[in-house]
């Protein structure tokens, strides 16, 4: 469905390279890798911080 709507994103889109995750009611996701995703998160976080201070982050998904 991604790739047929957004036929220029820049997700990966290789089943292969992406890692599943089993969520709640036993639907599952493709997600980040873990390393990524860590690595999307902490640059996230940095631009909260400079941006918003005084933002306080009470979880990140």
């Amino acid at each position: 469905v991604i790739q047929k709507r957004y036929p220029k994103s820049k997700l990966e889109m290789d089943e292969e390279k992406r890692k599943y995750k089993w969520g709640r009611y036993g639907i599952g996701k493709y997600v980040y890798q873990t390393d990524e995703a860590k690595d999307l998160e902490n640059t996230i976080r940095g631009y909260i911080h400079s941006f918003f201070p005084e933002a306080e982050i009470q979880y990140f998904t």
